[in-house]
């Protein structure tokens, strides 16, 4: 069960895509200290409350001890050291829009997914069609997702070329 970020669940949440996660993965984990994060007035908060328990399912990893050390180390945020703490330990895929997360974490071993790398594979799933991935993507620009013009540019190609 992949292990999720809020960098994913906030941007989904936002246009009404977080279900996406669902028929990607059917289940995913956060962090105590994700759903936390996601407690406090944040964009998506209702969304990922009422997902909670029905297909987002709270983990935590054993070796609490290292995440603050980890987090100080690598100068990352407690969250993101408890989701690679677990996601190595659970030995899972971690899902994360946040650059920083996944330069620390793809050091460490582990396989990674980008969101726009969800939104990909369920083009190749046949989850949804090339013309909706397109929308849903120009949706998460609209809404405050950060991409870079090159990435946008691969994204739309790769999406293109599944679609035909």
């Amino acid at each position: 069960m992949p292990i999720v970020d809020t960098s994913c669940i906030i941007p989904l949440a936002k246009i009404g895509e977080l279900p996406l996660l669902k028929k990607l993965f059917s289940e995913v984990t956060v962090t105590p200290e994700i759903a936390e994060e996601m407690r406090v007035g944040i964009e998506g908060a209702s969304e990922f409350q009422d997902a909670l328990n029905q297909w987002i399912f709270i983990d935590k990893t054993k070796d609490t001890r290292s995440i603050l050390a980890l987090s100080s180390t690598e100068s990352i945020t407690i969250a993101d050291a408890s989701i690679i703490l677990l996601v190595k330990e659970k030995k899972e895929l971690l899902v994360s829009n946040d650059s920083a997360l996944i330069q620390v974490a793809k050091i460490k071993g582990i396989d990674c997914w980008w969101l726009t790398t969800c939104i990909i594979e369920a083009v190749k799933k046949r989850i949804f069609s090339a013309k909706k991935a397109k929308e849903i993507i120009f949706l998460l620009i609209t809404h405050g997702m950060y991409l870079e013009n090159k990435v946008y540019a691969q994204v739309l190609e790769e999406i293109e070329k599944l679609g035909k």
